[in-house]
């Protein structure tokens, strides 16, 4: 049993992603992220095409996303990502992972070699 499967949650988590997905954002909405009965927290949750929940953004993530694709979240709609448990983020001092966007890698195109140098030449 996958003991994480027990407490569901409304929002993606870390364990979501146990190898790098590839997403297509669809909106990003303020909406309260605050626990029952605390008080009110309103943060960007942006959601993707094809996936039942939505992830909370925080400064990082939001801020990794308006350098690929601009300020306005409007823009974001049908852009393609990668999204990944970075295993090095930390919180509070200790190293917990989480969630990580990044642009999708594109195949490196094949470099053709350049012609051997021809030792048979005379040398001056």
């Amino acid at each position: 049993m996958d003991i994480t499967q027990s407490f569901p949650t409304k929002y993606l988590q870390k364990t979501d992603f146990p190898a790098p997905r590839q997403l297509i954002i669809d909106t990003v909405a303020m909406e309260n992220v605050a626990q029952d009965n605390e008080p009110q927290e309103m943060k960007p949750v942006i959601y993707f095409k094809g996936a039942p929940k939505g992830c909370v953004l925080n400064k990082t993530n939001a801020n990794i996303l308006a350098a690929l694709f601009g300020t306005q979240t409007e823009a974001w709609s049908g852009q393609q990502i990668e999204g990944y448990n970075d295993v090095t983020i930390q919180y509070q001092g200790r190293i917990t992972g989480g969630i990580r966007f990044r642009p999708i890698q594109q195949a490196a195109a094949p470099v053709e070699a350049a012609p051997a140098p021809d030792f048979n030449d005379d040398v001056p």
